[in-house]
């Protein structure tokens, strides 16, 4: 019975990921910059796993919410929301058009949720890694997460993400990660993975400490020679 149980939720994610409703971090739409996996569950053992992709988008930067789960029917599992707000020096919001080029050599307020942040500016001077208008914006993503402050707050809470899964919420949050080990597109499915192996296995015995990061690959460095988008 358990193995059947754990062929349906594994075959799941492979036909969501051929379907490309699952995140495709080579995506030539976005590029990446930090992530955040997560497991629901309820007591009678169903499950929804959801993915948090913050971005750089063809429209600016992003969260995108890929959720897959037993209940979920839906085609349409993607949800995008804005990840932050420019403010002024005066307190007033920017929109990201209003942003000039450059910006990221200069200090940056940012709000997220009401919550607001200083980004120091750039120097080329002091980085190995240079800045130019075509990375000037991916690259000032990664400097935001760099603060672990900032990056908690840019996360949906667990009743945001089960709002937009369209769940109840007789569905509690299983285990939670911001590393693991994501498919290379056309090289693996998730099945073939240790990581999705565990995380199945671990649902159907009501056992996150089943768990283990394998050789985890959601750092932005390993899938910045995916990066195309050019934002302006």
């Amino acid at each position: 019975m358990k193995l059947n149980e754990a062929q349906l939720i594994l075959s799941t994610l492979d036909k969501r990921y051929k379907e490309y409703k699952f995140p495709i971090l080579e995506n030539e739409n976005f590029d990446f910059v930090s992530g955040k996996f997560s497991i629901f569950v309820d007591n009678e053992k169903n499950w929804c796993v959801v993915f948090q992709i913050f971005c750089l988008s063809k429209i600016g930067p992003q969260i995108a919410v890929y959720y897959i789960g037993n209940e979920i029917i839906t085609e349409d599992n993607l949800y995008l929301t804005d990840a932050f707000e420019f403010v002024s020096n005066e307190g007033e919001h920017r929109d990201f058009e209003e942003i000039e080029q450059g910006f990221i050599f200069n200090s940056n307020i940012i709000s997220i949720d009401g919550n607001l942040f200083i980004i120091p500016g750039w120097n080329n001077e002091e980085n190995v890694h240079k800045v130019s208008i075509k990375n000037e914006w991916v690259t000032f993503l990664r400097l935001i997460v760099k603060n672990k402050k900032c990056l908690s707050k840019l996360w949906l809470s667990d009743e945001e993400q089960l709002k937009i899964a369209d769940l109840s919420t007789k569905y509690k949050l299983f285990y939670t990660t911001e590393n693991w080990r994501h498919p290379h597109f056309m090289e693996e499915l998730p099945s073939q993975l240790k990581f999705f192996k565990l995380i199945t296995a671990s649902i159907i015995n009501n056992d996150p400490s089943i768990i283990k990061e394998d050789n985890p690959n959601t750092n932005w460095e390993h899938w910045s020679k995916y990066d195309s988008v050019v934002y302006y």
